[in-house]
């Protein structure tokens, strides 16, 4: 690869970079504005460890538990999708392949758009 085209991918994932990031700062700026022009004290800070209040954490657990309970068709769809990553994971690894119907393997990282064509036409691919 030459190194002009090693400059250019590289100026463009830049380029991708920051566009990604933008929405993130901007809402961040506008979060640090709110905060700075509509409360005296500014942003909340942490009482001192001598304020906690742990004699409340049993309490605010039962809290959570009543809200998950409520809300148990969001966690029993959450803990299947995990369990089914898991199950994906332990199968393919992160090495999971593009395969055609007929269960051909058409790439395992990066399509290959040449190869993809090549498979398709009919009359040929890995069988023919």
């Amino acid at each position: 690869m030459s190194k002009f085209r090693t400059t250019a991918i590289a100026i463009a994932l830049c380029a991708g970079s920051a566009l990604a990031a933008a929405p993130a700062l901007v809402l961040y700026a506008a979060w640090r504005w709110y905060v700075l022009s509509h409360f005296a004290a500014g942003e909340l800070k942490p009482l001192p460890f001598a304020q906690w209040q742990f004699a409340n954490i049993p309490l605010i657990l039962r809290s959570m538990l009543k809200d998950m309970l409520e809300k148990g068709y969001f966690f029993a769809t959450a803990a299947l999708a995990v369990a089914g990553l898991i199950w994906r994971l332990r199968r393919h690894g992160l090495d999971v392949p593009v395969l055609l119907l007929d269960g051909t393997v058409v790439c395992r990282h990066r399509l290959d758009r040449h190869e993809l064509a090549r498979l398709l036409r009919p009359g040929r691919g890995a069988h023919a």
